[in-house]
């Protein structure tokens, strides 16, 4: 069971912030959405869901059979998104295997929308009519098809830290951010460093 708080979302995009729910993909793979209260810790802390919204991803996932259908899909769609936005990361463009199937999840989750026009005048996708699972993960998805589209990906950076991965937007003014948090993975390599420095030549 994982108590997400305001440390789990640092990535700068939703999307970024749910490929974070893992870590040690390269090392040693560690899963956060393990249960369904999981999911629905992680729905709540990131403040991108009304109550509403999550109460019914809850109700949902309190059905026993729902789980493991719904974590593999979460899975999958995460796995995809990662090796998307790291393979943009290194070689300029998404890796194609990646791309098609967060294209396959695209797809699955605009058929279950409907179009509605707001006060303004504005036309956009709603999910309200779709069931739980997809009303959480739909707005992840269009999350990063857009964030694959814009030049904020060029920002793209993965963390230093030993055994993290954890993926970001770099918003600095010089663009040399190197760590998912300095108070975490930043400082844990800082004393790795000066421990190292003060071990006796051989």
């Amino acid at each position: 069971m994982t108590d997400f708080g305001p440390e789990h979302f640092i990535g700068g995009r939703l999307c970024i912030d749910f490929c974070n729910t893992a870590d040690g993909r390269e090392t040693r793979f560690a899963d956060t959405l393990v249960e369904p209260a999981d999911a629905v810790r992680w729905m709540t802390a990131s403040g991108h869901w009304p109550d509403g919204e999550v109460a019914a991803l809850d109700a949902y996932l309190a059905d026993g059979s729902a789980w493991p259908r719904f974590h593999a899909t979460a899975h999958d769609l995460r796995e995809a998104i990662y090796h998307a936005l790291t393979s943009r990361m290194r070689d300029g463009q998404p890796a194609a295997k990646a791309l098609a199937g967060l294209a396959g999840h695209y797809r699955a989750m605009a058929g279950q929308a409907a179009l509605i026009t707001d006060a303004g005048g504005q036309t956009q996708l709603d999910w309200s009519g779709a069931d739980a699972a997809t009303r959480l993960l739909a707005p992840i998805v269009m999350d990063a098809v857009a964030l694959l589209g814009e030049d904020n990906a060029v920002r793209l950076k993965q963390c230093d830290g030993e055994r993290c991965g954890w993926l970001f937007l770099d918003t600095s003014k010089a663009g040399r951010r190197r760590w998912c948090d300095m108070a975490t993975c930043g400082n844990v390599s800082k004393a790795r460093r000066h421990a190292a420095r003060k071990q006796p030549a051989r």
